[in-house]
């Protein structure tokens, strides 16, 4: 999952976007495997922790792909501010804590920093189990009272220096 392959299709009634998720080249059944052992398929930005160290994968690797796109839309940038450097950004995903959204965006209505923060765990079974789960916290959130930040909060904040060391080809530091 990626904002790449998300697409917004327009009614000309009501001028709202329906979401529709496009390219499944790497999905698969259970019963197959369609990619070689010890390889990576698809975007390492968007990619799980256990996807990126080479373990087997499940579902909740989808919901941790949704829950960076959902940080990039909140916060207005990736949780890792990715780097074109493969090693730099795999290393990141892996080890670093993912940012709390409340210490980028302010006024976040109550729950929604908690939906991504465990669509975006480290560890698979702290993940929601399905993303029916997820979906349900993401409309109990949006039925809930409460006023929305301001377009404004959302839009280019003053950021620390990323002092994230490089990860060297070799996987030295």
């Amino acid at each position: 999952m990626k904002p790449a392959n998300i697409l917004l299709t327009m009614s000309e009634n009501t001028g709202h976007g329906t979401p529709k998720l496009t390219d499944f080249g790497i999905a698969r059944t259970e019963a197959s495997d369609l990619t070689l052992t010890g390889t990576l398929a698809g975007t390492p930005a968007y990619m799980a922790p256990e996807q990126l160290r080479g373990e087997a994968a499940d579902a909740r690797a989808d919901l941790w792909g949704l829950g960076v796109v959902l940080f990039e839309m909140l916060a207005g940038r990736h949780p890792f501010r990715p780097p074109a450097d493969f090693f730099a950004v795999t290393h990141a995903i892996i080890h670093r804590p993912t940012p709390a959204l409340g210490s980028l965006v302010a006024g976040l209505p109550t729950g929604l920093e908690a939906i991504v923060a465990r669509a975006t765990a480290k560890v698979a079974a702290d993940r929601f189990g399905h993303a029916s789960d997820m979906a349900d916290a993401l409309r109990a959130v949006l039925a809930s009272p409460g006023r929305w930040p301001e377009r404004s909060a959302f839009l280019a904040q003053e950021e620390p220096e990323d002092t994230t060391r490089r990860v060297g080809a070799a996987g030295c530091t």
